[in-house]
């Protein structure tokens, strides 16, 4: 008899612990969103989610929530806006008053929906995958701002050479680095958010819902392209149920447009490509994120 190990591609890994880590933020999600009362609310983050959430923001969750719990059976039921997303869950706060303390009052976030650095997300390990997704949308959307600058500054220079006003522009390019660096403090404060949630996950004792134990799970940077973040960002969002709706528009289409360029340059992969339905060649398309797929 011969005895024959068969290794597990990284991929493969990496798929199963994002799986695992569903089922948690599934789990999370429900047990928060059946809370009737402040109570059960905390009992649920502190059981379900570690305590992050309680410990970092539980006098801003109580206003959002006391409207929700008078007015509804539970938190799901409210009227209020309560929302589940991939990377946490919003108990109905109000964007506009979601920023940092100004006085007696709380600014707005710099955006809609900026969940990174709101007063009002209740997040914590069950949520890793989406926060992880979450920064490399980030990250993302710098690079897209970069690329923008720097076409805009071709176009300055033009500008310059023929002696045309410029003030326009010169404005253009003071609010693109301007909200880039928004965008960068949203970045790093849900770095900083995953490290926190993957230190308060080694605490917990009882792991057994993850394939892997928390000290085999980091997180660092890695330098990629476009087409790796993008695989990245768009493989996380078929493995968390209604991520979809947290992806910026027009993603998938940027990405099929690089993967169609390259597969024109092999003209077999084309051809083959052009002979699927349209079902089949999402599909397709789709696969090859399982080739950069990497688990720490």
């Amino acid at each position: 008899m011969t005895l024959h190990y068969e290794s597990v591609d990284s991929g493969k890994i990496n798929s199963t612990i994002s799986q695992a880590l569903e089922a948690r933020r599934v789990s999370a999600a429900n047990a928060i969103a059946s809370a009737r009362n402040e109570e059960e609310l905390d009992a649920a983050i502190e059981n379900v989610m570690g305590g992050f959430a309680s410990s970092d923001s539980s006098e801003s969750i109580k206003p959002a929530t006391s409207y929700a719990f008078a007015n509804g059976r539970n938190l799901r039921s409210s009227p209020g806006a309560f929302s589940v997303f991939s990377h946490g869950i919003c108990p109905g706060g109000d964007c506009r008053q979601g920023g940092e303390k100004r006085g007696n009052t709380h600014l707005p976030v710099h955006r809609d929906k900026a969940c990174s650095r709101c007063r009002f997300r209740i997040t914590g390990p069950a949520f890793v995958a989406g926060l992880e997704m979450n920064a490399n949308i980030l990250m993302n959307e710098i690079s897209d701002s970069t690329r923008k600058e720097a076409q805009l500054n071709v176009e300055l220079l033009e500008l310059n050479r023929t002696g045309k006003p410029c003030a326009v522009l010169e404005s253009r390019l003071q609010q693109e680095r301007e909200y880039r660096d928004e965008v960068w403090a949203d970045w790093a404060a849900e770095y900083n958010t995953i490290k926190r949630c993957l230190g308060l996950a080694r605490e917990k004792k009882n792991q057994d819902s993850l394939p892997a134990l928390p000290a085999d799970i980091s997180v660092h940077f890695s330098e990629k392209g476009q087409l790796s973040l993008l695989q990245d960002i768009i493989g996380k969002s078929k493995m968390i149920s209604a991520a979809s709706f947290d992806i910026p528009s027009g993603l998938e289409e940027v990405r099929n447009e690089m993967l169609w360029d390259i597969a024109i340059r092999s003209g077999d992969v084309a051809k083959y490509l052009i002979s699927l339905t349209k079902t089949e060649r999402n599909i397709a398309l789709d696969l090859p994120r399982d080739f950069s797929s990497t688990v720490d």
